[in-house]
Order: structure tokens, then sequence, then C-alpha cells
């Protein structure tokens, strides 16, 4: 079942999402129109809901729907969400820096909106179908990424950064990787010999 929420969508807007679900007989629209002004916990109530893709209405102002787009997509980035708006270049360039995965302009037809529905919903799904656990250490610990950086040449990184790894693997934490990302004069190969 796809769980479509539409946050402050217009009553008009809300019989047009209606028609572009109609076909996928397990959609679900869920209607929001009140909600709280701080997007941080309108974002929250939102997600604990647990839509697969929210389609959010400028009906209070495009500010206001950038500001909850972008506060869901720090909360959950796998939800996907569409802002309807009057798509302008400045509009567009914010929706995309917020995590919008799409901009409809309020007289959307019924087909295009079908289609950013299925394009979300699609992305939305491709992040919950992945398996992290799949992935995790042989442990069940969670893994850790350390960085030896300088912009500067000499100054030991090489030095401190496998004699860490050798630090860390002899401790017995774990399987140890170390990558020298410096692909033209990496000195990590001879220093392990």
């Amino acid at each position: 079942m796809t769980r479509i929420m539409l946050v402050n969508g217009e009553e008009g807007f809300h019989a047009e999402l209606y028609a572009a679900t109609i076909s996928d007989e397990e959609a679900e629209i869920i209607r929001v129109t009140n909600h709280t002004s701080d997007p941080t916990v309108a974002a929250r109530q939102i997600a604990a809901r647990e839509p697969d893709l929210v389609v959010v209405g400028a009906d209070h102002g495009v500010g206001e729907a950038l500001d909850i787009v972008e506060a869901l997509d720090e909360a959950v980035p796998a939800l996907s969400s569409i802002i309807v708006a009057k798509p302008e270049a400045e509009t567009w360039q914010r929706a995309l820096r917020a995590g919008a995965r799409d901009l409809l302009p309020p007289d959307v037809s019924v087909d295009e909106l079908a289609q950013a529905i299925k394009r979300a919903a699609a992305r939305s799904a491709s992040y919950t179908a992945i398996d992290l656990t799949q992935h995790a250490p042989a442990s069940g610990g969670v893994g850790r990424v350390l960085a030896v950086v300088s912009p500067k040449g000499g100054c030991g990184k090489t030095m401190l950064a496998t004699n860490l790894a050798y630090g860390l693997q002899t401790e017995g934490r774990g399987s140890v990787v170390i990558v020298d990302f410096d692909l033209q004069f990496g000195d990590v190969a001879s220093s392990l010999g």
C-alpha cells in the first residue's frame, strides 16, 4: 500500500491527487491541514504517520513548504517529497536544496501528477529495499572511519595512519582497512612492507 500524505493541499488539489492515484487500488491519501508552525515538529509529526510519499502544498507560502520538506529530508532521508508551488527558477533551486523530489505547478495535469508520484514512490521504495543489516560488521557492532589528513606533505600522515591501523589491528578490535588516497605519491604500501 502506498501511503501518500498531503500537507496543506487545497481541496481541489486533493481531488486531483485522488484522481492521479485511483489506478493504484492500494493507495491511501492522508490529508493534513492543521499542523504546528515549527517545521521540525511538523516533520516529526508527519514522519510518525509513516507515509511513503509526502506532497506539500504552498498554501501558507513557499517558504513554509520548503522548510517542512527540508526538515523531513533531515529527519527521514529515504522519504520522497513533492512540492506544489509556482515553478520559478528560485523556487526550483530552493526546492532541490531542501531535498524535494519534484516541484509541480498547482494547475498540474492528472497525468503529470501520476507520473511524479510514481517516480517519487519508486525512489522511496528503492531506499527501503536496501537491507543495511547485510552490510553490518560480523561482530554486530558499528564500523568507524578515521581520516588522517593534512594539506602539507612530509608532516607524518603516513606514519600516523599506518601506526594507528597496526595498533587497532593488534588490539583485536576487528578488521582494519587502510586506504591511501594519495594516488600519485602514496607510501602506505611501502611503509607496511
